[in-house]
């Protein structure tokens, strides 16, 4: 999450096009929106107004979060783990697994992220950390 002077909007990213979220304002109905809608925040974009004070309601799929607002532009990221599984379930070829690398300059970390971004099947999958 990422939080910054500006317009007052909940904005945010998801791993992919097409989940309905609903988000619901502490005051007035819920807003309904898509992740794709607001393709320049990446491929799982979107974004709606928050224009009161509080606490807002973002659910999607089977998650649920409370976010404070408070008059400020905020950026979400939502990304999709690996289910924990077991030793074995490690080993098959359809198992769900984590690339991992060895730490990096920052400047060496950001350029292979650029790489990755650039190819619309790993779009919004990787992000930076430090270790």
């Amino acid at each position: 999450m990422t939080r910054a002077p500006g317009m007052a909007l909940i904005a945010g990213t998801l791993p992919e096009a097409g989940i309905t979220l609903t988000i619901t304002p502490p005051v007035g109905q819920p807003i309904r929106v898509v992740s794709g809608s607001w393709p320049s925040l990446g491929v799982g974009g979107f974004r709606v107004p928050a224009l009161y004070r509080g606490v807002y309601t973002i659910q999607f799929l089977d998650q649920t979060f409370k976010l404070p607002m408070d008059g400020q532009y905020t950026l979400l990221t939502f990304v999709r783990t690996a289910p924990v599984s077991s030793p074995a379930d490690t080993q098959s070829a359809d198992a769900a697994v984590r690339l991992v690398s060895s730490p990096m300059p920052r400047v060496a970390a950001e350029e292979l992220l650029s790489h990755l971004e650039a190819d619309p099947q790993a779009r919004g999958r990787f992000g930076l950390e430090n270790p």
